[in-house]
């Protein structure tokens, strides 16, 4: 019989820094976060990702879907730069993935208008992809704005403010040069124009100026197209669309959830082959 094991380690490891000294908590807080992935994470909550499944007598199988940033420090209060990691691996789908990357990050005001303020958020660096025994140098450009009341980029409440709704959408591109691929067919620049829409109702937990959510549902869509492929495999269009519920647990020092998500689609950067597959994980946010 399989048993469902729910990872707290990293909770864990996050609560151990918390234990520490109040400068400690505060440089912590200030300059650490955590999601799924971080090129958009200013924007948008999408969270780290565990599960383990562990049946008897066979071997075991499990998902981790995290990214770690960490914000340098910077004079300027209209851009944001970091150094991030980022560790996919899922062995509980029909095809696995097993991708890590490290990159530069930055996200920062390009334009403010009278009403609309336009940013440009992204990262550069190297991605390893296990599957394909791949080795790239990668980056992602990608342009959102804010509106004065949201729901744009920032929460827009009900009257009562029992609730509260948000949209992030991004129009940019993505370049990839593959090398030393396991597949030689694979080696190659990769120009991909690409978007995102991610849209979030929440029940909050509170009636106060700044409540947190007890229940979420969401729906996130990436739509990809390889423009320039020097490569000899054809791409197309790929898509990712992934929604799910969350009940969140814990708010403070981290936010805590589980959660159930429907998934569809493929992520050609991050070792995401096309596939269908349902997810009950544990979730994190910082």
């Amino acid at each position: 019989m399989k048993k469902t094991i729910l990872y707290y380690l990293l909770l864990l490891g996050s609560g151990s820094a918390f234990s520490q000294s109040v400068d400690q908590a505060s440089w912590f807080n200030r300059h650490i976060k955590i999601r799924q992935s971080m090129e958009t994470a200013e924007f948008k909550e999408m969270p780290a990702q565990f599960q383990l499944t562990v049946p008897k007598g066979d071997s075991s199988s499990w998902l981790v879907n995290v990214g770690v940033s960490m914000n340098l420090s910077s004079t300027s209060s209209r851009w944001i730069s970091s150094l991030i990691a980022e560790y996919h691996r899922n062995t509980l789908t029909a095809v696995e993935q097993h991708n890590v990357q490290a990159a530069y990050g930055f996200s920062g005001l390009i334009k403010r208008g009278a009403k609309i303020a336009w940013f440009l958020n992204g990262n550069a660096g190297y991605t390893y992809d296990e599957i394909s025994r791949s080795h790239s140098l990668a980056g992602n450009f990608l342009f959102t704005f804010m509106g004065e009341r949201g729901p744009i980029n920032t929460y827009a409440f009900a009257s009562d403010t029992s609730s509260r709704f948000y949209i992030a959408p991004f129009l940019g591109f993505q370049v990839q040069q593959a090398m030393q691929a396991y597949n030689e067919a694979g080696e190659g620049l990769l120009l991909r124009p690409l978007f995102t829409l991610s849209a979030y109702f929440d029940i909050v937990r509170k009636k106060t100026l700044t409540p947190d959510p007890l229940l979420r549902v969401s729906v996130d869509y990436t739509g990809r197209t390889d423009l320039v492929n020097s490569t000899d495999m054809s791409e197309g269009y790929t898509q990712l669309l992934q929604s799910g519920l969350e009940w969140f647990l814990v708010d403070k020092p981290v936010r805590v959830s589980l959660g159930a998500s429907f998934n569809y689609g493929s992520d050609p950067l991050r070792g995401l082959a096309k596939q269908q597959y349902w997810l009950v994980s544990f979730n994190l946010y910082k």
